[in-house]
């Protein structure tokens, strides 16, 4: 042992060899450190991911269904998207006109989209 210094652990104890904590239940059992994911959610792209990376009207008109289908405001809207030279068209029947303003913005927000034509009916409210 070298003079002056004192007695070194191995790095093998350390903690930082040992797996992340990936479950936040067993990390408050263990009273162990629990780090959340921070990677994007990656889901499963169409099955013609080609398709959709490019500008053509149908590519567009998949970007929006995409769209409205991942936001939570639109996510259960049946609704038929169509697009021609960048201008959207939206056609179906949404509950409230809330339905058709939240559409209307979700598929303007898509890269490449220029317009939106709002061609959607508003269900009459029994009551």
């Amino acid at each position: 042992m070298n003079e002056g210094q004192g007695e070194r652990r191995s790095r093998e104890d350390e903690p930082f060899n040992e797996p992340v904590q990936d479950d936040p239940a067993a990390s408050v059992e263990n009273a162990e450190p629990y780090f959340p994911p921070t990677d994007p959610v990656m889901g499963e792209g169409p099955a013609d991911a080609e398709a959709v990376r490019g500008d053509g009207d149908e590519a567009l008109a998949e970007r929006v269904r995409r769209a409205l289908a991942e936001d939570a405001a639109t996510t259960d809207l049946d609704l038929e998207v169509e697009v021609s030279a960048g201008i959207a068209t939206l056609r179906g029947t949404v509950a409230g006109p809330e339905d058709s303003d939240n559409a209307l913005a979700v598929a303007g927000r898509v890269h490449g989209i220029d317009d939106v034509v709002d061609e959607m009916a508003v269900e009459a409210n029994a009551g």
